[in-house]
């Protein structure tokens, strides 16, 4: 029976016990050990099919689902959302190889970049991948490839917009800073006249390349529909100088990337006061962004009269996030001024290090009323304050108490580190009743196996060595 539900496949049943789907978070910690990715197959699933059934009832075109790779790498994540229907953004050689390796169409995969190798640009023309040119310059290399491989090169341009709707809003990343600011400040994309420069001298060269797309991408700024609603005129603008420049060329396709979110997002949440509960939702709905999304597109097409193109959206932490939560296992518990909960899960596991914004639910493995409830910091095991939550309220927590921190979906795993020689953690699927590895932990042996100790040190050291007792 289910008592407390944490979300759409992780619940508490009447004893106290957590279950992800079908299986106890205790089983899954005994089998396995801990620190642990648990990734729920059903709640990816369902993720995947609500986007599509969302923006495919909402947007009157074609629609290409994308999966942004470099949020989760575990291949069986991607071998997921391949059969789920997925193409995939793929940033440079290895997410390419990665999406290959799990079995991605190549026709519905985008090899982005703003520093593409030649290496990456020769495997994607081989593998009939398309490429999205971050820079004037791709296009020779692109052309090179094309006469190495002797295959045709499918291309498309990413879009620096002019972003004058995103004036006045401000970005929970960036401190308040108006997201246009963002846009004009960062490196990626090519302006207008840039696009006219190199699509004209694309389209002069068809038995080579088919310049036939657009792309951009503005990430997790704000968690409101106006993220894809404002995003859409600056971008049908620069459409709409190409086609007026370029003889009445027009996209096939329009990747608007990604920063949709969902449920408990936990990114940001230190903008907000308290710590996140394991029960409250914050995002707006997938229908709510699919219909802001599609008025607006509707709209601005037909201001600049053009037609439907192809959308495209590269989700990673919409799709990720909610379906892996994290087993960790409490190690000291210090009280003094505060109470100090250690456990064995560092924040160089879930991707704090690099986003101290982050706020994580937090719930405890078992449930005991009996202890009473108190007020707690929980930390990591390396030497920095390594803090993963604060002012959090735990059942009176002991030493070997499992805890599970929720939504770690996404950016975690592709951004764990071995910090303090910690090994990183392994990767659970859950399906139903069954629990698989699909990823191994890491072990000392390999964060040291690629370094060398040159010969002549060795001869250096001293005969009589210190002995560890």
């Amino acid at each position: 029976m289910h008592t407390e539900d944490l979300g759409d496949q992780i619940f508490r049943t009447d004893d106290g016990g957590l279950f992800v789907e079908g299986v106890a978070a205790a089983d899954l910690a005994r089998e396995f050990g801990t620190p642990l990715f648990v990734i729920s197959e059903t709640q990816l699933r369902s993720n995947a099919r609500e986007f599509i059934a969302a923006m495919s009832a909402a947007w009157p075109g074609d629609l290409q689902p994308m999966y942004a790779i470099k949020s989760n790498y575990t291949l069986a994540v991607r071998r997921i959302l391949f059969q789920e229907g997925y193409g995939g953004d793929c940033f440079g050689i290895g997410e390419l190889r990665a999406s290959l390796m799990a079995g991605a169409i190549p026709q519905t995969l985008a090899v982005t970049g703003s520093n593409k190798t030649q290496e990456v640009i020769d495997a994607a023309v081989a593998a009939g991948v398309r490429i999205h040119m971050d820079d004037v310059d791709e296009l020779d290399m692109i052309r090179d490839a094309v006469q190495r491989v002797g295959r045709k090169a499918l291309i498309g341009i990413r879009v620096r917009a002019d972003g004058r709707e995103f004036e006045n809003v401000g970005s929970e990343y960036a401190g308040g800073t108006s997201i246009r600011r963002l846009m004009e400040t960062s490196r990626w994309g090519l302006t207008v006249e840039q696009g006219i420069d190199v699509g004209s001298r694309a389209l002069a060269v068809p038995d080579e390349v088919t310049f036939a797309g657009l792309h951009q991408h503005l990430g997790r700024h704000i968690g409101t529909t106006d993220l894809v609603a404002l995003a859409v005129p600056g971008y049908v603008r620069f459409s709409a100088a190409l086609r007026d420049a370029l003889d009445g060329w027009t996209p096939t396709w329009m990747d608007f990337g990604g920063g949709i979110t969902r449920g408990r997002d936990p990114f940001a949440r230190r903008h907000h006061p308290g710590w996140p509960a394991v029960t409250e939702r914050r995002a707006p709905s997938i229908e709510q962004y699919a219909s802001a999304f599609s008025e607006a597109m509707q709209q601005q097409l037909g201001v600049y009269d053009l037609p439907l193109p192809r959308v495209e959206f590269e989700l990673g932490r919409y799709l990720i996030a909610s379906a892996v939560t994290m087993l960790s296992t409490v190690g000291s518990v210090k009280r003094s001024e505060y109470t100090w909960v250690n456990c064995d899960t560092s924040v160089y596991q879930l991707g704090l290090d690099l986003m101290p914004f982050h706020a994580f639910a937090v719930s405890p493995g078992q449930l005991d009323a009996e202890r009473g409830a108190e007020r707690v910091r929980l930390h990591g095991p390396s030497c920095i304050d390594d803090l993963i939550a604060e002012d959090l309220d735990l059942p009176r927590p002991r030493r070997g108490d499992l805890l599970a921190i929720h939504d770690v979906g996404a950016y975690s795993d592709s951004e764990a580190s071995c910090a303090n020689a910690v090994p990183r953690p392994a990767s659970v699927l859950v399906n139903g009743t069954e629990a698989q590895l699909v990823k191994r932990r890491e072990t000392h042996g390999e964060i040291f196996a690629r370094d060398l100790i040159p010969t002549r040190l060795h001869a250096s050291v001293p005969a009589q060595q210190p002995v560890l007792a």
